[in-house]
């Protein structure tokens, strides 16, 4: 039975840290995405400029462009979403940054 319980004890714990790692992670969901919107609304504004200022172009070259544009901002928000992901403190600092509302 002392072997069991110390078993049970350890199932217990490693849930117990999953459960927090999961709710720290929730916790980072609503900034998540927020900043992401927030670059969305950026690239799309800076996009529709530069291609007002080029003048009409093929429906392939725009397409082509837009692509960039959205692997572009997924590359830059890969690594701050998974420090979001980990740290409350930091959640606060890129709100701000970024202006996104507290």
């Amino acid at each position: 039975r002392r072997c069991e319980a110390a078993r049970a004890e350890e199932i217990v714990v490693a849930e117990v840290r999953a459960f927090r790692v999961r709710a720290e992670t929730d916790d980072a969901v609503p900034t998540i995405v927020e900043l992401r919107a927030r670059l969305d609304e950026i690239r799309g504004t800076e996009l529709e400029k530069c291609l007002r200022k080029h003048g009409p172009i093929p429906i392939e070259q725009r397409q082509a462009i837009e692509c960039f544009a959205a692997q572009l901002t997924n590359k830059i928000l890969h690594q701050p979403i998974v420090e979001l992901k980990k740290s409350a403190p930091l959640r606060g600092t890129i709100r701000r940054i970024f202006g996104l509302q507290p």
